[in-house]
């Protein structure tokens, strides 16, 4: 499977952050009641006997200021894609099946030619820190990126369902409940080089 990174389609999930970052306390409707937990005023073994009540508190012991946060993940972002040259047409794609792909000119290309992989440089990553723009994420592809308009791709549930279902892209952008998340991904095939120094096999030349 291969895959395209870009977001224009959804510019406007930058906002839905919401629940980023929040600790919640416990709720009395939560899924683990009735799973041999303790209610959160049980008596713990090692407690001495008081008349006093003891509660557990699941609050957190820092005060966070989830405005202030989701207002510096964003400037985060925003900065990151404000210093960033316009992904163009590469000249080495052409007579490839991702000519047609707008690539950043400054990611390393990675074995062959294609399918297309690369990486950020690594003064990139120091450079943007936490969040590493979209035009500047790691690619692995093993065949061509899928050339398709947002207009006739969709999306089929298929297999041991109870329904079949078919989307299209529009229905899977605007009718469902989106979350927008920092998450971490890393490539398995990392240490190439230290690899081929052992040994070169098929798939690390």
């Amino acid at each position: 499977m291969a895959a395209s990174v870009e977001n224009r389609q959804f510019s406007h999930l930058d906002l839905g952050l919401s629940g980023l970052g929040r600790s919640f306390k416990p709720r009395s409707d939560s899924p683990v009641r009735g799973c041999n937990f303790p209610p959160a005023n049980h008596e713990l073994p090692f407690q001495k006997k008081t008349n006093t009540p003891i509660y557990l508190d699941y609050s957190s012991s820092e005060d966070y200021d989830d405005d202030d946060e989701e207002n510096e993940y964003l400037q985060m972002i925003k900065k990151g894609n404000s210093e960033l040259e316009p992904s163009v047409h590469d000249t080495r794609d052409e007579g490839t099946a991702d000519n047609w792909i707008e690539r950043n000119f400054s990611l390393i290309r990675l074995t062959r030619k294609h399918p297309f992989n690369s990486e950020p440089p690594l003064p990139w990553f120091m450079h943007h820190s936490f969040i590493t723009p979209a035009p500047l994420h790691y690619v692995r592809n093993h065949g061509p990126i899928p050339k398709a308009s947002w207009g006739d791709w969709s999306v089929e549930v298929t297999g041991l369902v109870k329904r079949l279902m078919k989307f299209t892209m529009d229905q899977l952008v605007n009718e469902f409940p989106s979350r927008e998340l920092p998450v971490t991904l890393v490539y398995a095939g990392n240490q190439r080089k230290e690899q081929n120094m052992v040994k070169q096999t098929i798939g690390f030349n």
